[in-house]
């Protein structure tokens, strides 16, 4: 009787086999199925360890992942865990977290295993924890590291001399593997041969770069022959602006024929430094750029100044010797920041009214969706008194880069309420900041701008309805803030607004309204049908998407 109750679990497998069809296939193809359903959370242990809880088929496939379980060594919620889990990887190379709330016992356990790492990612470490780190790093052996991200806070801990977050002179770390970088405050000599993304980053004055020497770091980033992404940020050497530099020598010459991607944050006041580097570097016309000169305040005349120098960006925005920019999106914050986004529509943006737009995603993190990897971004800090201030701005970027403003299709503007010094209920002149793009068929505006003055002949403006002969879909956000909402009145407006537009001819095709919406006015049952079966009689596509300000303060 023994003998045939210990055959029942066998029994029951095999039954099963016959009843599940996922358990019918053959036990190598398991694991691929396995590691699907984990690919969104491979490095969170609590995001797929439920699927060896299935049944004894599945838990066996999934022990026998290694690689999976390397990948969970330092999950902080498992630390307890971390030596079976060292075990279930077996001899696969782990992936190393640490941050500041790592407990002492598991940083030294971390520092022994180093050696066959795969990622290692220490970020804000206390300085001598760091120290530990970097040591251990240039004194071993790191065939296996991938990725490698040591992020330092340089403030909380000051940089005193000799320190060996500094250290140029040490050996290379030899590391065959290396595809991904990320130095923060930090610095290690690496074979960069193998690197396809790095990020460098500075962030104390006081203290020059690592490499300071426009020759070493020239010589550095030469060797970095197969990179897709770069990020450098206050990590030119200053004397860039060197005499002895010269552009044409091929010695110079930094070519990355295969960058995709780089991103640049300087101090305005060095532009002489980027400018002498952009001369040097060698990159695919095909490159997306996105330049950063936000940290110093400038006067207008000096940022006109600063954009009629990125006239060497004109390659970047052209094919064949003609612009091929058609999309603009401008943002800008209290604080005087102002970005300036340029792309090129993209094909499969065109046959959908909505998509692309400000409505298609579920958050409102989403906008400038339609702009994926624009070839252009340049970000900018000053002083605007007047919306004629803006308009210069943006009047110098399309001079400079010699764009034309009737190839511009698609425009975005994000301007924060307190944006212009000189705060008004509406500037006299706002809508020329709109209507200098007289080829537009979709407009993006944030909840400050006054529809009215740009779609109303009616209102004061000069050309109004007959300026955007083309325009087809118009998106209006109001999602800044609680206090921003749409109120019944501006519903009303909208409605009469665009009753005056269609009896010009000049119908729309598509429009959104999303954000929050004033409870009181749409609160009671059927308002809001009203206007939105009102706007379908005007507008083929209309739609409304009211976000709660409750779970938005949350986010």
């Amino acid at each position: 009787m023994a003998y045939l109750r210990g055959l029942a679990p066998e029994y029951a497998r095999r039954f099963n086999h016959f009843q599940s069809p996922l358990l019918r296939l053959p036990p190598e193809i398991l694991p691929l199925i396995l590691g699907a359903a984990a690919s969104d959370t491979r490095e969170r242990l609590r995001g797929w360890i439920s699927l060896g809880h299935v049944c004894y088929d599945l838990r066996a496939a999934l022990l026998s992942m290694h690689a999976l379980w390397a990948d969970v060594v330092f999950d902080a919620r498992y630390e307890r865990a971390q030596e079976e889990l060292l075990r279930r990887a077996g001899c696969s190379p782990i992936a190393i977290q640490l941050d500041p709330n790592t407990p002492s016992w598991s940083h030294d356990r971390a520092l022994e295993l180093l050696p066959r790492a795969c990622t290692i990612n220490a970020h804000h470490l206390p300085r001598e924890r760091m120290k530990a780190i970097v040591g251990t790093l240039i004194e071993g052996s790191c065939s296996a590291l991938e990725e490698l991200s040591l992020i330092f806070h340089m403030r909380e801990h000051p940089v005193v001399p000799g320190l060996i977050l500094l250290s140029q002179d040490a050996s290379e770390l030899a590391t065959p593997k290396l595809r991904d970088v990320h130095f923060q405050n930090v610095f290690i000599p690496v074979d960069m041969s193998s690197v396809r993304a790095l990020t460098l980053e500075w962030n104390n004055a006081d203290h020059p770069q690592p490499v300071h020497d426009n020759r070493t770091f020239t010589a550095m980033l030469r060797r970095c022959c197969r990179l897709e992404t770069l990020r450098l940020r206050d990590w030119l050497p200053m004397d860039y602006s060197a005499s002895h530099i010269v552009p044409n020598q091929d010695e110079c010459k930094i070519s990355l024929p295969h960058l995709r991607h780089f991103e640049l944050l300087e101090d305005p006041q060095d532009m002489h430094a980027f400018l002498t580097f952009w001369a040097i570097l060698d990159i695919p016309q095909t490159t997306t750029i996105h330049l950063d000169f936000s940290k110093g305040d400038l006067p207008l005349d000096r940022v006109l100044l600063l954009i009629q120098s990125l006239h060497v960006l004109i390659p970047h925005t052209q094919v064949a010797g003609i612009s091929h920019i058609s999309q603009l999106g401008v943002s800008g914050n209290y604080e005087g920041c102002v970005e300036v986004t340029l792309g090129s529509i993209k094909r499969q943006y065109q046959s959908n009214p909505f998509t692309g737009s400000p409505m298609t995603a579920h958050t409102p993190s989403r906008r400038r969706e339609a702009f994926h990897s624009p070839p252009l971004k340049i970000k900018i800090r000053s002083a605007w008194e007047t919306p004629a201030d803006l308009l210069a701005y943006l009047e110098c970027i399309f001079a400079t880069l010699r764009l034309r403003v009737s190839d511009i299709d698609i425009v975005e503007f994000d301007i924060h309420e307190e944006f212009f010094l000189a705060h008004g209920p509406h500037h006299t002149n706002e809508h020329l900041l709109y209507t200098m793009f007289p080829s537009i068929s979709r407009l993006d505006l944030d909840s400050q701008a006054d529809i009215a003055r740009i779609l109303d002949s009616e209102s004061g403006t000069t050309q109004g309805l007959d300026y955007l002969p083309n325009l087809r879909a118009l998106h209006l956000i109001k999602w800044t803030s609680s206090d921003a909402t749409f109120s019944l009145a501006d519903v009303e407006h909208l409605i009469d607004t665009i009753e005056k537009r269609v009896a010009r001819g000049k119908s729309l095709h598509a429009l959104s309204l999303e954000g929050f919406f004033s409870k009181s006015d749409f609160g009671p049952p059927g308002v809001k049908e009203r206007c939105l079966q009102q706007l379908t009689a005007l507008v083929p596509h209309v739609r409304f998407e009211e976000l709660d300000p409750d779970v938005d303060s949350e986010k």
